[in-house]
């Protein structure tokens, strides 16, 4: 499934990911009463709490799809694999495009044998599909009818196995993506590319959509040769057609779902990073210098999950590129993985966002959901479960431990929100991504340390083995796991993957008075009041800062339950220091055993001790030296947020210390939205103008934010701010460029040309959808609404992009009731002037009016 950008690496109905445009774009929209040249402080203080908020859930609602939780309660399960009538065994399209009209073209070739006794064969085809001629079943004419949402085959005499080849010409509103073909400056990128996930390819394509059907599929695509095509499998042919076009055709050996289908057409420098199987990453050809950035750790990630997996990577080829308004953050199509161009970084950006857990992510489906595929969205988890659970080992390899701690950290706080909402087990269509990704991740976690990681690893290897190119059940994987590890797993497939899971546990540190020995109680249950099976509690028992005694304990008690007595010297107790189980434990702490426990623990042991403790507790009044004794970034960057609200008037003190011993250049964007800038002497913000010119030390979007903060401080030192952000290159997002030309015009005026002309160039189709509506947004918020932004909102209202189109259709019911609407409609009229009819009708239903376009 597609990952969506702000984690956040598709599936039954996928949100595209936000990237840090987005987000901005919310957080200006809440404040649109602040945006004028008298409410500038107002609005930068408010916003900085508002990135707050987005910081904490952004890398996993990059990744995931859909990001939206059901809200229903729990209820059984009605999604059910499709009932196949016939088996496609390979697909071959010739492909041809008219771009400019965002057309695809093509004759299909399905070969299928049949599966019951049927008289007819339903292939799946939305209305965007024109068929051009009658179709041919094993070469001759059939019987056959265009059905609202397929089309029918009706042959005559009996058969087992047919070739049917369908002539066929789409206009598709999904599956299909048109970049730049209607930017008349010619400035866009000009690309075309493919979102399958999850049944999107029937809006072009005739065939048997089903994920439950795999099969042999090539294609091959005609078009300009000037351009690269890129696609699935092996490119076994590349030929001249003319002086002008060439024919690409790649071919895959080997079956997979019809879903993962994909090519992408654009202009981009190859570069070859293996030959077995050939691997290739892919560039645009004006941004090479950011190759090393983009794909950092690329052939790390390639080799530890090979070594780690530990079965064959069974396909031919493995390619990776960029296109411009992907709908998610990136997406495993086999041999070809496509992703978002947000994930295109250079060294000022690479903190903010970077690629290297969405190629992890997107890597490790080609063996879970690419090699072994579910028939429904019932276990869609082995799908998300498994990519985020290998994604995240391969993050440690590159990243290091304590980068590991934080990401679990936060998919455990991702796992609590789901459970705020509604109840759904992990295996439901409708547990909704926190579930699929995170939750699954964090089961197979608790997995590997119930069977320990030899068996778990061998165990998956037989999986893969036995299920190759196959259909796989969650009843499949834990058979497996269960023969590997010749033990019996109900109880936890039970309470983790099959029941609705949210666990409390509690633990309780005493001292027998009479032998003065360490007593640890726990008990803990689910929310319906049943205890969890537990088989290897981990217990960690410091003796000093540098010794410590691990036991591993059979626990599986709702009642408090003495779980051992420890007569040795101790220092401090951790209880599943490493929380391998998907469980909020309480543990109600001296501040004495606190203090030890915050500066010799286990990283995450840190964490949930800092976000407990009592800032007030003499233990705890020497801040600053704390901060020196934690270890984790994570865990300073916590501390720095309780701080902020508790301890203010010591944060300054914190702050300083915090950004000496920072190890992570988002830790300085996240104290300077912590600092209380208003307090700022000239001296100090004169410092931090200096900062936003250091690429180096403070990231793109850190340097946003802390120029949010200054001139919420001192607005008159805008003009300052302004030129040190203008050495930055800002990127592919544009997001610096953007908020420079809001500043322009709001201390300017709108007469300068780098101000209001340029917003309103960003707000066109020259630029990506994400960055055009913090352009529509940053307008807005200057009271601007003249004819020739309107004109380009009215344009959109056409486009196949869900998001923009969503954006213009607001924009315009605006326009429509606080205008004179007759004007507006003939202003509507006029941009939509040569629109494809199918495009105005929807115009007219969504708007509620009538265009006279004839």
């Amino acid at each position: 499934m597609p990952i969506s950008v702000f984690r956040a690496s598709a599936f039954a109905g996928p949100t595209p990911f936000k990237n840090s445009i987005g987000v901005l774009r919310r957080s200006l929209s809440m404040y649109p009463k602040m945006m004028n040249s008298f409410d500038m402080v107002a609005f930068f203080t408010s916003l900085k709490w508002e990135n707050s908020i987005f910081e904490s859930m952004l890398k996993y609602l990059l990744l995931c799809i859909p990001l939206s939780l059901s809200a229903q309660q729990y209820e059984v399960d009605d999604a059910v694999p499709r009932e196949l009538i016939v088996d496609q065994d390979s697909l071959h399209a010739d492909l041809f495009f008219e771009p400019e009209d965002g057309i695809v073209e093509g004759t299909v070739h399905l070969y299928v044998h049949k599966m019951e006794r049927t008289d007819s064969i339903w292939l799946d085809a939305k209305p965007s599909i024109s068929v051009v001629n009658p179709p041919r079943f094993n070469g001759g004419e059939v019987t056959w009818s265009r059905e609202e949402q397929g089309i029918v085959l009706r042959p005559s005499s009996e058969w087992e196995e047919s070739e049917i080849e369908i002539d066929f010409s789409s206009r598709p509103f999904k599956g299909v993506y048109f970049n730049g073909w209607d930017d008349p400056s010619g400035k866009a990128r000009r690309q075309i590319f493919t979102q399958g996930q999850g049944i999107d390819h029937r809006h072009w394509l005739p065939h048997v959509d089903a994920q439950n059907d795999k099969l042999m599929t090539s294609l091959s695509i005609t078009f300009d040769s000037d351009f690269q095509v890129l696609a699935n499998g092996e490119l076994v042919s590349k030929a001249s057609e003319g002086a002008e076009m060439t024919t690409w055709t790649y071919v895959m050996h080997h079956p997979h779902s019809s879903y993962l289908m994909a090519f992408v057409i654009g202009k981009y420098h190859e570069t070859v990073v293996g030959e077995s199987p050939f691997r290739a990453v892919y560039m645009y050809e004006d941004l090479d210098d950011a190759y090393p950035t983009t794909y950092y750790a690329n052939d790390q990630v390639w080799t530890y999950l090979n070594d780690r997996i530990g079965y064959p990577f069974v396909w031919s080829a493995y390619r990776q590129a960029p296109v411009a308004n992907f709908p998610h953050g990136a997406m495993e199509n086999t041999c070809m993985t496509i992703f978002s161009e947000v994930f295109i970084a250079d060294s000022a950006s690479f903190a903010d966002r970077n690629y290297v857990y969405v190629n992890a992510h997107e890597l490790a489906h080609h063996w879970f959901g690419d090699l072994v595929t579910v028939p429904s969205s019932h276990d869609f988890w082995l799908h998300e479960g498994f990519a985020t659970y290998y994604q995240m080992e391969a993050e440690r390899a590159v990243f290091g431990h304590e980068h590991y701690t934080y990401e679990w950290m936060k998919a455990l706080d991702l796992v609590r929100t789901a459970n705020e909402v509604d109840a759904f087990p992990l295996q439901h269509s409708k547990a909704g991504s926190h579930r699929f990704y995170q939750l699954g991740a964090l089961t197979l976690r608790a997995l590997e340390h119930e069977v320990g990681t030899t068996v778990f690893d061998s165990a998956i290897v037989r999986y893969l083995e036995q299920n190759a190119f196959g259909l796989v059940t969650t009843s499949t994987f834990k058979n497996v796991m269960e023969e590997t590890c010749e033990c019996e797993l109900d109880d936890f497939f039970a309470a983790y993957v099959e029941k609705p899971h949210e666990s409390t546990g509690y633990v309780d540190y005493q001292i027998d008075e009479s032998t003065k020995a360490l007593v640890i109680r726990a008990k803990q249950w689910n929310k319906w009041g049943e205890p969890l099976p537990i088989h290897r509690l981990h217990v960690r028992i410091w003796k000093d800062e540098f010794e410590y005694e691990d036991r591993f304990i059979n626990f599986e008690k709702d009642t408090w339950s003495e779980l051992f007595r420890f007569e040795d010297r101790w220092t401090v107790v951790e209880f599943d220091p490493y929380h391998h189980y998907p469980i909020d434990w309480k543990i109600e702490l001296p501040d004495s055993m606190a203090i030890n426990m915050a500066m010799m623990c286990s990283p995450y042991t840190q964490a949930r001790v800092v976000s407990q403790i009592d800032l007030e507790s003499e233990y705890f009044r020497d801040l600053a030296g704390l901060m020196m004794d934690i270890g984790p970034q994570c865990t300073r960057d916590s501390l720095m947020s309780r701080a902020a609200k508790e301890r203010p008037e010591n944060f300054e003190e914190i702050m300083f210390m915090a950004m000496i011993l920072s190890e992570d250049i988002n830790s300085v964007g996240h104290f300077a939205r912590l600092f209380p800038f208003s307090e700022l002497d000239e001296k100090q913000v004169d410092g931090m103008i200096l900062a936003l010119r250091d690429t180096s030390s403070l990231s793109d979007a850190n340097a946003l934010k802390v120029a949010f903060s200054i001139i919420g401080s001192n607005r008159n030192s805008i003009p300052d701010v302004l030129e040190a952000l203008d050495t930055r290159s800002g990127g592919l997002d544009h997001d610096i460029d953007l908020f420079c030309a809001y500043l322009t015009v709001a201390i300017k005026g709108r007469s300068d040309v780098a101000g209001l002309p340029r917003l309103l160039d960003f707000a066109g189709p020259s630029y990506s959808n994400d960055i055009r509506q913090s352009a529509w947004d940053y307008l807005s918020m200057l009271k601007y609404s003249g004819e020739d932004l309107r004109e380009i909102q009215y344009a959109a209202l056409t486009s196949r992009h869900r998001h923009l189109r969503n954006a213009a259709v607001k924009r315009a019911k605006e326009y429509l009731s606080t205008m004179n609407r007759n004007r507006e409609i003939r202003e509507i009229q006029f941009a939509l002037k040569d629109a494809h009819p199918d495009d105005i009708a929807r115009v007219e239903r969504i708007l509620d009016i009538q265009l006279d376009l004839d």
